[in-house]
């Protein structure tokens, strides 16, 4: 009787090991199958959120919303980047706009501002932009800015210029970017890609 007792504990133990050995293994399996898919997420659909460095305006930004308070003070900026420079930061200034723009357009402009710049440091050239008014289609994701820029070549002021910068921007996937940037100088216009 003991032993045939024995042998059915014996029996159901292998049978238990068998059964805890088959759903470790299915365990095993479930995370490897969700780490792989994690790390697959994590590689292929990385953003980078790009936010003006300051907001001094409360903003609302969803999925599928930008309101015109976010618009206007990243056109705000994106305009300082653009026109407020020195021969000591035009290079620092000129990285950080191409940060904001739109891949598909980041050579031709990177072309310009390089050439640009190349200028402003030869030629010792100081530029500032003062802005005197600002219409913004959140709609068509619009923003026109007028004002006044300012150069100076070594110390000596050139004439101020009026200047209408139009920028559009583009939210490819929900990513706020620069698509394009230009200007009218005195009834003459120019695009700065």
């Amino acid at each position: 009787m003991k032993k045939d007792q024995y042998d059915y504990i014996q029996s159901l133990t292998a049978s238990h090991r068998r059964t805890l050995m088959a759903l470790m293994a299915g365990c095993g399996l479930v995370v490897a199958v969700l780490a792989t898919a994690l790390t697959y997420v994590t590689m292929n659909n990385t953003r980078t959120v790009l936010m003006p460095p300051t907001l001094t305006k409360p903003v609302t930004v969803g999925r599928d919303y930008i309101d015109r308070s976010y618009l206007s003070q990243l056109a705000q900026y994106l305009i300082w980047l653009r026109y407020n420079v020195t021969p000591e930061n035009v290079q620092a200034q000129n990285a950080q706009l191409l940060r904001y723009l739109l891949p598909s357009e980041y050579p031709t402009l990177k072309a310009k501002l390089d050439k640009e710049a190349r200028v402003v440091i030869d030629d010792s050239v100081s530029s500032s932009f003062f802005i005197q008014g600002m219409v913004v289609d959140v709609d068509k994701g619009v923003v026109s800015v007028t004002g006044v820029q300012q150069k100076y070549v070594k110390r000596r002021a050139l004439p101020p210029k009026s200047k209408t910068v139009t920028l559009t921007f583009s939210a490819p996937q929900g990513l706020i970017l620069l698509a394009s940037m230009s200007r009218n100088v005195t009834d003459k216009k120019e695009s700065l890609q």
